[in-house]
C-alpha cells in the first residue's frame, strides 16, 4: 500500500467518529458529558460536543503518526502501528459517542 492510500484510509478512520456524531446528532442526549461511563464528566451542550469529537479525531490522527515514528516501538511495522492506534483512538470516540445517546 503506498503512502497516498494509507494516508487517505486514515484520514477516513478519523473522520469516522465527527460524521458519526453528525448523523446522530438528534440523538444525543441535551447536555453530553465527556466521560463514558457515569455522569462525572464534564457537562457540555451538543455543539460543543461536536467539536470535542472533531479536536480529539484531530489528536487521534496526529497521535498515530507521532507513535509510529516513536522509539519506543522500533520492531513493530509502522503502518500497522499507524493503522492500530487510529483505529482505537475511533473506537474509543465511537463508544464516548454512543454512551451520549437517548
Amino acid at each position: 500500500m503506498n503512502k497516498y492510500k494509507s494516508n487517505l484510509i486514515l484520514t477516513l478512520i478519523s473522520i469516522f467518529p465527527f460524521v458519526l456524531s453528525l448523523i446522530l446528532f438528534n440523538s444525543l442526549i441535551s447536555n453530553p458529558h465527556t466521560k463514558i461511563s457515569g455522569n462525572n464528566g464534564i457537562e457540555l451542550n451538543k455543539v460543543e460536543f461536536l467539536i470535542v469529537i472533531a479536536i480529539l479525531s484531530i489528536v487521534g490522527y496526529m497521535l498515530s503518526g507521532s507513535l509510529s515514528k516513536s522509539i519506543f516501538f522500533p520492531k513493530m511495522n509502522p503502518i500497522f502501528l499507524r493503522f492500530s492506534v487510529n483505529i482505537a483512538f475511533a473506537l474509543l470516540l465511537i463508544l464516548l459517542i454512543v454512551s451520549n445517546l437517548k
